[in-house]
């Protein structure tokens, strides 16, 4: 018996086994960054209030002044809008961004205050004025789609990112995408947020991804799922993206294995109407398979050579 026929004869023993084995093992395989995501939790949302926070009923404003005048007014925005601030009067501040608070503030204050908060006596330092927010009222951002608790949800901060928003929604449900997560901003604008750079990479603008007070973020479902097993270093259900292929499913599971048999591919898929097929695939001619929602891929290991 030649050794190609050894090779070939151990090739198909071990893929009628893995084929036998393919359903009970593909029980165990869990869907790919579903746990992880749910076990960041909530985390602090301290830090600098965002330039484009809108002052609203509620927040607290902190004004001082020191050089040729000198007070601090700690002055909470009253539900109409407005804050009153002693020699000066009512201030309409709601709707202005913080980011614009203190010069809004300040030529306010130069109405009355004309020559101890000029501009000279700005710029030379001669008066200084301090402009900052005490205690905040919080955002409100509006969670749909995919998740365990759609709703809108409160947080005392100015920005919230995108792991306390899951979070507090309880997280995304097993039919949600981590992949395709769009974020619309109060302004209209939107974009898509991949978790995957987050829990393949360590993209820390994932992470900190910042939502705003009427952000929406909605979970769509997710359109493509492929479970892997086998000589990859980490088998697992994963979320493919339009355009992405075998080679790209064998990267997000981490790479071949030492012991892969690259050549030795196959694709368990289910036709509707047609049922079960099953695909050879060898990797280094068809890197660029196309997968499709629910198939099923086997990396199988180097075959042992027997003697002749």
């Amino acid at each position: 018996m030649t050794m190609e026929v050894v090779t070939m004869n151990l090739l198909n023993v071990l893929a009628f086994w893995l084929l036998m084995n393919h359903a009970q093992s593909a029980e165990k395989l869990k869907p790919f960054g579903y746990e992880m995501i749910g076990s960041m939790g909530e985390v602090s949302e301290a830090g600098p209030v965002s330039p484009n926070y809108p002052i609203g009923p509620g927040d607290e404003i902190c004004i001082e002044a020191w050089g040729e005048i000198s007070f601090s007014y700690k002055l909470t925005v009253n539900k109409e809008g407005f804050v009153t601030v002693p020699n000066v009067g009512r201030i309409y501040l709601n709707g202005v961004k913080f980011g614009h608070l203190k010069d809004f503030i300040v030529q306010k204050l130069s109405t009355v205050y004309q020559a101890a908060v000029s501009r000279d006596k700005i710029e030379t330092g001669a008066t200084s004025v301090d402009v900052y927010l005490g205690k905040i009222r919080g955002i409100n951002v509006v969670v749909a789609g995919e998740v365990e608790r759609p709703g809108s949800y409160s947080f005392q901060a100015s920005r919230a990112s995108v792991v306390n928003v899951l979070a507090k929604a309880g997280g995304i449900t097993g039919r949600g995408s981590l992949r395709a997560i769009r974020i619309t901003k109060a302004d209209g604008t939107s974009y898509t947020l991949d978790l995957y750079d987050l829990l393949l990479t360590g993209d820390v603008k994932a992470k900190t991804t910042l939502l705003e007070d009427g952000d929406v973020l909605f979970v769509p479902l997710k359109l493509k799922e492929v479970k892997i097993e086998g000589e990859v270093k980490r088998p697992a259900i994963y979320e493919l993206k339009e355009g992405e292929d075998l080679e790209d499913l064998i990267r997000i599971a981490g790479g071949f294995t030492p012991k892969a048999y690259p050549s030795r591919i196959q694709v368990i898929r289910y036709v509707i109407g047609e049922g079960k097929k099953v695909l050879d695939v060898d990797m280094a001619r068809s890197k660029n398979f196309q997968l499709l929602d629910g198939d099923s891929v086997i990396v199988y290991p180097t075959p042992t050579r027997g003697r002749t």
